[in-house]
């Protein structure tokens, strides 16, 4: 994929954003928080993770954009395998390639690498195109791909939950991103519940709220096989939004065997 293309289209979703006009009360959603025009367009946007960080231009030269590239890829690498407070900034330069110096001209700090690849996590997500019909089959399709979209990003989330805990900037950010998880969930999965079968009672909220819980939790534990959890996932809600088909009685059963046999 062309680095300039994939660039212009994050600025663009970027530039789009607002902030979340939700939050989580307890197991609710609450969309009275933010701008009464943002509350009424019928868009989630992620929330902007990036604003105020006063990131330096992106690069023109083709050596400067591969080595914040590289710098990028390497931070991904070592909080993956190390964790936030134990990677140090000479740890990703000199995993990238490139002078601790050179570090400095991207990026102020290695917190702000991860408000980066966080970042890129929430625009993987947020590029799902939001299912609004009562197509079943397409909103669990998209459920199920939202699961497995961000596994690339796993060693991440994991350092990104490691840095909520003592910087109390990063904890807020994280509850509006939850907030947001769970509202585009709840979102998809209110307009299953509109389809035949559905059941009356469900909780859509409630479900929203567990699926994004598991979704994230997968991250952090490095499930053997996600593929395997994000379709036992589906089936489950499949299974709390909609009513148990009756199994084919042993009489109309037989009387099909007999019509075939004639």
């Amino acid at each position: 994929m062309n680095e300039d293309s994939t660039e212009s289209r994050k600025t663009e979703r970027r530039a789009a954003r607002t902030r979340p006009s939700t939050r989580l009360i307890g197991n609710e959603i609450d969309d009275s928080a933010g701008d009464s025009n943002d509350r009424h367009s019928g868009e989630l946007r992620a929330p902007d993770v990036l604003v105020g960080e006063s990131l330096t231009q992106p690069p023109q030269q083709d050596r400067s954009r591969r080595a914040r590239e590289a710098l990028i890829v390497a931070a991904l690498a070592r909080f993956t395998e190390n964790g936030y407070e134990a990677t140090t900034v000479d740890d990703i330069s000199k995993q990238a390639g490139v002078a601790v110096g050179g570090f400095y001209l991207h990026f102020r700090s290695k917190r702000q690498v991860l408000l980066v690849l966080v970042d890129r996590l929430l625009n993987e997500l947020d590029t799902f195109t939001e299912v609004t019909s009562a197509d079943t089959e397409a909103i669990f399709a998209c459920l199920r791909d939202r699961f497995r979209a961000s596994w690339d990003y796993a060693g991440v989330y994991r350092a990104w939950r490691e840095a909520t805990l003592r910087d109390a900037e990063l904890a807020a950010l994280h509850e509006q991103v939850d907030a947001w998880a769970i509202a585009r969930t709840a979102s998809a999965l209110t307009a299953a519940a509109a389809a035949p079968g559905a059941r009356a009672t469900v909780s859509v909220t409630t479900l929203a709220y567990m699926f994004t819980t598991i979704f994230w939790r997968q991250l952090e534990v490095q499930a053997a096989d996600r593929g395997l959890l994000s379709d036992a996932l589906s089936a489950v809600i499949q299974h709390a939004l909609f009513e148990d088909r009756a199994p084919a009685s042993t009489e109309d059963e037989s009387g099909a065997n007999r019509g075939e046999s004639r």
